[in-house]
């Protein structure tokens, strides 16, 4: 699966356009021709939760181009009406709407009468589910949220590690870092360097980095005083200890990970429409899940602000890697290369084609331990009312600098932060294409 990387993303993007654009116009008319007496019947409306906030999401725009060519229309009556109470209730409570997607803007959002929504095909937002909770009660045709307390279960910072284990234990010890729970003292052997992650958490919140035993002494008192984003306490059981990896590749000299994205897909044969109060699933047989996976070829390289060094204090400036300490929007596909890769501070990387070829091999080879988790839990991700689920994971990587894998985390929300709008608008093309490709293209034009 190895990718050119001297290829600039908007390139790429101008080329895969162009011939859609003329692969389309060709067929356009013998699809009708072919398909619209079979499915005159069926009419698809769809309703996108947004943020009323560009800087918090993707650009809708190419994902409505492709439903629309689909057939697909969107549920106009009800998405201006639910926008018109929305923005009512803002002004009367004085808070701004792009706070919209915030979990701390304190808003409860009025009801409405379910007739209202005619759509069957519903994206929610994967930034707040608290906005989603109106839509959940709706029969889905296409839906794009998983049913998240399975996921959690699944692939929380401590779960992820042993269920990966469980399944190959080699793919684990390759290229996973040694983790722990935290009050596992025995495991410690300082001065070894270890990072301290809640296993609930996000944006690298009360991380701290260890190498000595005071040092873990008061990490777990600071964790004993402390709650996270939910307000909840922490306890020794949600806090992990891993192997900090000391020897990274760099990207412009500073620490980084790849943000990577795994998209999962079930499609549920036979039709679930008036079955959806009851749990239905039981009724339904294991091999009616039609079950695959995707890993996209792109994704972003987030790096940390500073550049990297071992030195005592460690800080955050220097270590956590995030999209507000990326300097500017990195793409995989763009920068992932020699001229811009360290394997120690200035001292160029020199690696060949066929070693990132194997690189990528190498993340591919994670990713299907992955989906294979993900398959075996398949009839629990999707909720009863849904009948085709699309759900889009984020792989946070980290590389050694020997081209070594190591898979930090899988995030269940991705956000979708850029310094750029142009760089947002050429990820969202690309992302929906991909949506588009892989999902909604073989559902809307395969189906009996």
């Amino acid at each position: 699966m190895g990718k050119t990387h001297n290829h600039t993303l908007l390139k790429m993007l101008a080329t895969q356009h162009k011939y859609k654009k003329s692969h389309r116009k060709s067929h356009r008319k013998s699809y009708y021709n072919t398909n619209t007496k079979k499915n005159q019947h069926i009419l698809h409306k769809y309703y996108i939760v947004k943020c009323y906030n560009k800087d918090d999401e993707l650009n809708y725009e190419y994902l409505e181009t492709h439903l629309k060519y689909l057939g697909v229309m969107p549920d106009t009556k009800s998405i201006n009406a639910i926008k018109s109470m929305d923005i009512t209730l803002f002004k009367q409570k004085r808070v701004p709407l792009n706070t919209y997607c915030n979990y701390d803007n304190n808003i409860r959002l009025l009801p409405f009468n379910k007739q209202l929504v005619n759509a069957d095909c519903f994206f929610l937002s994967s930034i707040n589910n608290t906005i989603n909770k109106r839509f959940y009660n709706y029969y889905k045709y296409v839906s794009n949220i998983a049913n998240m307390s399975t996921i959690f279960n699944i692939i929380n910072k401590y779960n992820l590690v042993k269920n990966i284990t469980d399944i190959n234990p080699i793919i684990a010890k390759n290229n996973l870092a040694l983790t722990f729970k935290i009050n596992e003292f025995n495991k410690y052997e300082f001065p070894k360097w270890y990072i301290l992650r809640p296993i609930d958490s996000f944006g690298g919140n009360d991380i701290r980095y260890i190498n000595t035993q005071k040092e873990l002494n008061d990490a777990i008192a600071f964790y004993n005083t402390h709650k996270n984003y939910k307000d909840r306490n922490y306890y020794n059981n949600d806090v992990i200890a891993s192997e900090y990896i000391s020897k990274p590749l760099l990207f412009h000299n500073k620490k980084f990970h790849l943000r990577l994205y795994l998209m999962i897909t079930i499609n549920i044969k036979g039709n679930i429409k008036g079955n959806i109060k009851g749990n239905i699933k039981d009724d339904i047989k294991d091999a009616n899940y039609i079950f695959k996976s995707f890993l996209w070829d792109n994704g972003k390289i987030l790096t940390a602000r500073d550049n990297f060094n071992m030195n005592k204090p460690f800080t955050r400036e220097t270590h956590d890697t995030h999209v507000k300490s990326t300097l500017d929007d990195y793409m995989y596909l763009d920068y992932f290369n020699n001229q811009n890769l360290q394997t120690s501070l200035d001292i160029n990387a020199k690696f060949t084609q066929t070693e990132y070829n194997h690189l990528w091999d190498n993340i591919s080879a994670v990713c299907n331990i992955i989906s294979t988790i993900l398959e075996q839990n398949k009839k629990q991700l999707i909720y009863p009312n849904e009948q085709n689920l699309y759900y889009i994971f984020g792989l946070d990587v980290m590389i050694r600098n020997n081209l070594d894998v190591v898979l930090l985390e899988v995030n269940e929300q991705p956000g979708a932060g850029f310094k750029h709008d142009k760089n947002r608008d050429a990820f969202s093309k690309a992302y929906f294409q991909w949506i588009n490709d892989k999902f909604l293209e073989p559902l809307f034009k395969n189906k009996e």
